[in-house]
């Protein structure tokens, strides 16, 4: 034994060999807890040795790069108020200094706003229709940040609308909301676009003689309601006794709920002239006796018309499509007129002149 530390003193003398290493301890500065808005940090240690500390983390998100900590994203979806990371500390060691003794220290990651709920928080209509308007709207929370990815785009909004809505619309609609770094919710939308039912007249013509009415419409599909000048008429049959402009409105509702119209403005006419003429007087007198007061046009209600008068100088001055014999007004000047009666089924211009008389 004497030999064997008599040989151990002559290497160190010469080699250093047979040193005996010093021990070394970690002091690792606690990090203390963190909210969603902590997502660059440093973390303090120090080794008695003074040799560098190195650390790793052993659990919970998050990279570690020298001693400084980055978070990228906090998942508190899942109903978690917090989110815990284990880091460690280690000293490897050198030729003077024993391996230190590894150490521990945890931290938290605390949601500030815990009574976040899915069910209050978002709304959508999941029920849609081509051509409606999709709506998705989140809270607007100051700090918080909305991100929509849908079928369409992405959007960094609260709300979102898509008007119009197409059949490409359908699919997941997804919206993540987070403060700071903590995501706070992922809620997705199925939202399925309905079409609509392509719905028509069949073999309307825009003009109908009024002779055959009762008049049935075809329409495609039946099933639908039917209007005339936007009055609900029952079944599709016309029963119109009246020269004049009408408008017809089909609407319909398929299995999905969803409502699809049709319009068209047909014509019906009574190609009976000859006995109802039409008799045109020239000459007005507006002074308040009743005779010859405005200008008359005798059965002018039986034909489809467009009326036009001028003054002098070709200035448009009254204009109908429903002439009531009502024209002119009290304070027209007297003098020379002049009016363009068109008509329709037949078609036919008629022009001339009209003498104000005061």
């Amino acid at each position: 034994m004497k030999k064997l530390i008599a040989l151990c003193f002559i290497l160190y003398s010469f080699t250093g060999l047979c040193q005996q290493k010093k021990e070394q301890s970690i002091i690792f500065n606690p990090i203390g807890d963190k909210t969603c808005y902590d997502s660059v940090f440093v973390i303090n240690a120090s080794s008695t040795s003074s040799l560098p500390v190195s650390f790793e983390i052993v659990s919970g998100p998050g990279t570690i790069s020298g001693n400084v900590f980055k978070i990228a994203k906090l998942d508190f979806t899942n109903g978690k108020t917090e989110i815990t990371v284990l880091i460690k500390a280690t000293q490897s060691g050198n030729e003077e200094y024993l391996a230190a003794t590894e150490v521990y220290e945890s931290f938290s990651f605390y949601n500030s706003f815990q009574t976040l709920s899915n069910e209050s928080f978002i709304t959508a209509d999941t029920v849609i229709c081509e051509k409606d308007t999709i709506r998705l709207s989140a809270a607007s929370i100051p700090g918080f940040s909305n991100d929509w990815s849908t079928p369409t785009g992405k959007y960094s909004t609260a709300t979102i609308t898509i008007p119009d809505a197409r059949i490409n619309d359908n699919g997941a609609y997804k919206i993540n909301i987070s403060e700071g770094k903590c995501l706070l919710i992922v809620k997705t939308f199925n939202i399925s676009v309905n079409s609509i039912t392509s719905i028509n007249f069949v073999d309307l013509p825009d003009s109908i003689n009024v002779s055959l009415m009762p008049y049935t419409v075809k329409v495609s599909p039946e099933g639908g309601t039917f209007y005339v000048d936007s009055k609900l008429n029952g079944e599709t049959i016309l029963n119109i006794k009246d020269s004049g402009r009408y408008l017809l409105e089909y609407k319909f509702t398929n299995d999905a709920g969803c409502k699809s119209s049709f319009r068209k403005e047909i014509t019906v006419f009574n190609p009976l002239i000859n006995d109802h003429p039409l008799t045109i007087f020239d000459v007005v007198t507006p002074n308040g006796d009743s005779k010859n007061d405005h200008f008359e046009i005798e059965n002018i209600h039986r034909y489809l018309h467009s009326l036009i008068i001028s003054d002098m100088w070709g200035n448009h001055i009254f204009n109908s499509t429903n002439y009531t014999n009502s024209w002119p007004p009290e304070n027209i000047a007297a003098g020379q007129y002049y009016y363009r009666l068109e008509l329709k089924s037949p078609d036919k211009l008629i022009t001339g002149s009209i003498a104000v008389i005061k």
